[in-house]
């Protein structure tokens, strides 16, 4: 895999059981750069909210 999540089909260990993996990697790769806009911009942004809130409300 280029994508930079499956493991490559020419090194390491092969097999059927690496490429369903690896094709599996591939639609993950798919999706998520396809919802990378509307919903994981948002998640980031939601995320690092939450890390905020969670740091000013811990004692120093």
């Amino acid at each position: 895999s280029d994508n930079g999540i499956g493991m490559d089909d020419d090194k390491g260990p092969g097999g059927l059981g690496m490429q369903i993996v690896e094709l599996a990697c591939a639609q993950l790769d798919t999706v998520l750069t396809f919802d990378k806009v509307p919903h994981g911009v948002a998640l980031s942004f939601d995320f690092a909210a939450g890390i905020s809130d969670a740091d000013t409300t811990q004692p120093d």
